[in-house]
């Protein structure tokens, strides 16, 4: 049973010659094997991320929390947490101007 295959495929110069001056000839196919295998462990991690947020959908809805049942009450809800926190978030449109001291 064959265990590894050969592959041909293309990358930008400047991408390459980095390769070439950093990972020794010998070492290439394993360091290309290597970074390869991890995007595609990301790619499937957020896949599942994303099917777990399909899922969740609609199990909290906006209604059944308290404080959240229109725009002004969200935006009341969010300043309240945010001045908490003793941030300024003045910058956003919608926040309230932090007080004076």
């Amino acid at each position: 049973m064959q265990t590894t295959t050969r592959v041909n495929f293309t990358l930008p110069w400047d991408l390459y010659s980095d390769l070439k001056d950093q990972v020794s000839t010998r070492q290439r196919s394993r360091f290309v094997a290597m970074a390869v295998g991890k995007q595609l462990k990301l790619r499937k991690r957020k896949v599942s991320y994303a099917d777990a947020l399909r899922k969740f959908t609609g199990v909290l809805g906006v209604r059944s929390r308290p404080g959240w049942e229109n725009m002004e009450n969200i935006v009341n809800w969010v300043n309240e947490g945010r001045a908490a926190t003793n941030r300024d978030y003045s910058y956003i449109p919608y926040a309230k101007p932090k007080k004076e001291r």
